[in-house]
């Protein structure tokens, strides 16, 4: 009896609210849908929203929808719910209870179908359609089926009664971690409603009133939100608290869905009455009804926060945001484009259309007002007066007002009005009101005007001369001057008079199309400068390269979190307590807006009117701080080489197919086609590219680690916090591997070696030629000095001969022959050692002082340390200085000769060889030898063959020849001394 009263009580509160429809997007078959019958929707973990029909799946990503019946992997074409498992893979059933999963965008059959289908028609339920199915963590499904109770599928394939043998002639509600899970028993008709708490409590709430029911109440929907179940049976909706029904409504209509929302709003679809809507789970209100007449079947919200719902009759809606309405020509809107909205503050609104139209709104229904007839006329601004009471209408001609729903035209009674212009204002563009005094200034195409308390005109600026720039816009600034933007820039009125103050910097000498006092700052709207912050002390400029949708602000309204600008691109929202510092968020090109060309911007009660040229939409001004999940962003394509790959990271890439294209897009219902995508490849480039592609293309990638980086910018201009990767590698050619260029160091230094050695031995070859030739020139140096020995010593045998000094000629003969072997011995030797040289110049030695009678005497001398028989020597070097000491310097000389021949060692490894003579010296030597005709081959003989030892030496051997001078500088003799440098060393 108590639920009896409960349903009569709340039965006036199902009639709803039926006001404007949301702004709203209907998809049916023509847009690809397999069929306007649509059961239910759900968004996979992808992002892809999933539509099941009486003709299949549909998928949709925001372009196009895909469709997929038994061809497709589906068991049976008509699918009717969806469930999420706990991997986030959908799944759906279908008739004869069918399941079927939707994995990695593919669908297939559950594999147990055959053993469900056999259990399904032995128990013989009143439907094969599940009535509720769940998928556990354990991989086990838990479904449930009308009047028979719940069953559980194993991991095996067996199926297991849940509930055998009882009968509670009831519906049960189990609360789980896992979610909801609804199933019901009964022979006739439930008797109660089981609510089985997730602490473990059972409440049983009895239905007594519903034996008169029966079985047609075979559809039954819960949904479940904090501590609040919502239970609908037939055409009645239970609210359970806590697990105990606390009220009941009955409906006209079949209930046939359920929803929760944000705040625990409450979604109830019926068959034939739409969807109605309980702000905050409240059943006491007057719902709001959406899409009446319609049977909607399901609720979905997506992650951008759009209301979709199904419908069994109509296809797909989509709801942008249910808070947004639109008013277009459907609702009574003329078609045009807006020019101004105002509003008295009491819920009246006014809408200035072009063509001089107007049109009153109030509690969302619109009127048009009825203005006098002026083909030439175009309203130009609305603003309302507090004092007055009355709505001022600005126009290209007159200024009219609207008084007690009549309109007025209010005549410009200017004394100095030029004639044939009487009551008229030249081209108003926009009307500021002192709300303290009452006092009305006119911005027009020529000036200033202002209207006093009384209501006279009492000043033109155009009339007396003072100012005659055309006003874009005007403002009254704090300290109470008007501000006014003109083709010209910023211009100030203040205690009579007019000033420029384009000096100040050179924007405000620049084009000012909207001027807006905020507090001590002055908010101007440039064509192309953007928007300027102007102070006291200082200016700032905000324009499209910090956030704003355009450089061209038209208009500008605040509130206390944003301020708002709307451009030809689009609204952007400005954090009004940090404006400079903070992201630009923004609202363009999305279903929220038919146009993104803003013609004009209104708040009133925290709301905001877009006027557009394609129709008026109201939407809650704080819309843009509603948090908004990321997009998701798929990589749909990846092509190596003119071949499509699958998309995953760790790809090595053969040189020869280096070139990469990745197409990808992010799903979006709001946007799409219209986002923005910022990528970069890293490895090659550092910088982001921004632009709206859906694809990227990277021919000719060198050798390297890449990883490409992807991310999308959503509705509020907000990139997605994390980025998309993909990591890939370009395998060096083999030219440029280790190996290759190990291989090629290795055969380039092996044909270098052979080169070098082939040099080496060239050169080799070479210096023994060289040396063979030098060998070859020492020894006819060598053989030189034969004959011209020969010859002095044949002379001395025939001069023993001609004395018949027969013993003399023996031992000189004797001694000759001794010293001729020694020369033919030597010969092809290139040294000999210091012994064999000593003995070889004793022989000569001892010829020569028998040729001159002893004239001479001689001595040789080596140091100790020297090894004469194992030191060698240039063969025969000192004997032509020995015979240049005979014959050019003793064989002259009177006094006695003496000739010293030492070696000694200097410097620890050079050696020094002396020939020391006791002569006349060089000078007299040089005189006696220039009145003779001998010629000496000696001293030229020592230096050529010198030349050519020295070839081969690093350290050259020098020869030096000096006078030798007593005391008083007279000549003593000759030295000649011959260095070899090393020659211990080496």
């Amino acid at each position: 009896m108590k639920y009896f009263i409960l349903l009569l009580i709340s039965f006036l509160a199902t009639t709803g609210i039926r006001g404007q429809v949301p702004v709203h997007i209907n998809y049916r078959t023509e847009h690809g849908l397999p069929s306007s019958e649509v059961y239910d929707a759900a968004q996979d973990r992808h992002g892809y929203l999933w539509f099941a029909t009486d003709h299949g799946l549909s998928r949709y990503d925001g372009y196009r929808y895909e469709n997929f019946d038994k061809q497709k992997g589906l068991p049976e074409s008509t699918v009717f719910n969806f469930r999420k498992d706990p991997w986030g893979r959908l799944w759906v059933n279908s008739f004869n209870s069918y399941l079927a999963i939707i994995d990695n965008l593919t669908v297939k059959a559950y594999r147990y179908n055959g053993e469900l289908s056999e259990y399904i028609a032995k128990i013989k339920p009143h439907t094969t359609i599940l009535q509720d199915f769940m998928i556990l963590p354990d991989s086990t499904v838990l479904f449930s089926l009308v009047a028979k109770g719940k069953h559980l599928i194993s991991k095996d394939g067996s199926i297991t009664d849940l509930q055998p043998g009882e009968n509670c002639n009831c519906i049960e509600i189990d609360l789980t971690p896992g979610g909801l899970f609804l199933n019901s028993q009964w022979n006739a008709a439930p008797q109660s409603i089981i609510v089985n708490m997730s602490d473990g409590r059972r409440i049983v709430n009895p239905l007594s009133i519903f034996n008169d029911i029966g079985q047609k109440s075979v559809q039954t929907r819960a949904v479940w939100f904090d501590s609040t179940v919502y239970l609908s049976l037939h055409d009645h909706l239970f609210q359970l608290i806590h697990g105990q029904v606390k009220k009941v409504l009955s409906f006209d209509d079949k209930i046939i869905t359920l929803a929760t929302g944000a705040n625990g709003t409450l979604y109830v679809g019926t068959l034939r009455s739409g969807l109605h809507v309980y702000a905050n789970g409240d059943l006491s209100t007057r719902p709001e009804i959406l899409l009446d007449e319609v049977a909607v079947s399901s609720v979905l919200f997506d992650h951008e926060g759009s209301l979709w719902l199904t419908t069994l009759n109509n296809g797909v809606y989509q709801f942008p945001d249910p808070l947004v309405t639109s008013y277009d020509e459907a609702s009574q809107l003329p078609m045009g484009k807006i020019i101004d909205i105002e509003s008295d503050r009491q819920q009246r609104h006014w809408i200035a259309l072009d063509k001089f139209r107007l049109v009153e709104m109030q509690a969302g229904k619109l009127k048009p007002v009825e203005l006098p007839v002026s083909a030439e006329t175009e309203i130009s601004d609305l603003k309302w007066d507090v004092l007055r009471q009355r709505l001022w209408i600005g126009t290209n001609t007159y200024l009219y007002y609207l008084e007690n729903n009549k309109v007025y035209r209010f005549l410009n009674d200017h004394e100095l009005s030029i004639k044939g212009y009487k009551g008229k204002f030249a081209g108003i563009k926009e009307i500021v009101i002192d709300q303290a005094t009452g006092t009305i200034w006119l911005g027009s195409f020529s000036g200033l005007a202002r209207v006093n308390s009384k209501g006279n005109v009492d000043f033109m600026s155009n009339l007396t001369h003072s100012f005659t720039e055309r006003v874009e816009s005007l403002d009254i600034d704090a300290s109470g001057s008007i501000c006014m933007g003109t083709l010209k820039g910023l211009w100030q009125f203040a205690n009579g008079e007019f000033s420029s103050r384009a000096a100040e910097h050179p924007f405000l000498a620049e084009r000012i199309t909207r001027v807006v006092s905020m507090g001590d700052t002055l908010l101007l709207g440039t064509r192309g400068n953007g928007l300027l912050f102007l102070t006291s002390d200082s200016l700032y400029q905000l324009t499209q390269q910090q956030g704003l949708t355009g450089n061209s602000v038209n208009h500008i309204v605040y509130n206390k979190h944003y301020i708002i600008t709307g451009t030809n691109s689009g609204l952007s929202f400005i954090d009004r307590a940090n404006p400079l510092n903070t992201r630009v968020k923004t609202l363009t090109n999305t279903s929220l807006i038919p146009s993104q060309e803003i013609s004009s911007l209104f708040l009133a009660d925290d709301k905001l009117f877009v006027g557009t040229n394609s129709g008026l939409i109201v939407f809650p001004a704080d819309i843009i701080l509603k948090p908004l999940d990321p997009l998701p962003l798929l990589i749909t394509t990846l092509n190596i080489g003119g071949e499509n790959c699958e998309v995953r990271n760790g790809h090595r890439i053969p040189f020869r197919k280096n070139a990469v294209h990745i197409d990808y897009f992010a799903i979006s219902f709001l946007n799409t086609g219209r986002l923005t995508y910022k990528h970069r490849l890293i490895g090659l480039e550092d910088e982001w590219v921004i632009n709206q592609k859906t694809n990227a293309s990277y021919p000719y990638l060198p050798p390297g680690e890449y990883i490409f980086e992807l991310n999308v910018m959503n509705q509020n201009g907000s990139w997605n916090p994390e980025s998309v990767t993909l990591s890939f590698s370009i395998i060096r050619p083999y030219w440029q591997t280790v190996w290759f260029v190990l291989l090629i160091i290795f055969v380039g230094s092996a044909i270098l070696f052979l080169l070098i050695n082939r040099r080496i031995r060239a050169i080799h070859k070479r210096n023994n030629l060289v040396d063979d030739l030098n060998r070859y020139r020492q020894e006819a140096l060598i053989s030189q000095m034969n004959p011209h020995f020969m010859f002095n010593a044949l002379n001395t045998v025939q001069r023993f001969i001609l004395e018949n000094d027969r013993l003399a000629s023996s031992r000189y003969l004797s001694k000759f022959a001794r010293l001729m072997r020694r020369f033919l011995e030597s010969s092809q030797k290139q040294s000999i050692s210091i012994n064999e040289e000593f003995e070889a110049l004793s022989l000569y030695l001892e010829l020569e002082a028998a040729r001159f009678r002893e004239k001479f005497t001689y001595m040789f001398y080596t140091s100790p340390n020297i090894n004469r028989d194992k030191m060698h020597m240039p063969v025969y070097i000192i004997q032509p200085l020995v015979e240049n000491a005979i014959w050019h310097g003793l064989m002259n000389c009177s006094r006695p000769g003496r000739i010293e021949i030492s070696i000694i060692s200097s410097n620890g490894n050079d050696m020094v060889c002396k020939v020391k003579d006791n002569g006349i010296g060089r000078a007299e030597a040089a005189k006696l030898k220039a009145s003779h005709d001998r010629k000496s081959l000696g001293i030229s003989i020592i230096q050529k063959r010198l030349s050519l030892i020295n070839t081969r030496n690093s350290m050259p051997i020098t020869i030096l020849i000096n006078d030798l001078t007593d005391d008083e500088g007279h000549v003593t003799g000759t030295e000649a001394v011959i260095v070899f440098p090393g020659w211990f060393k080496n």
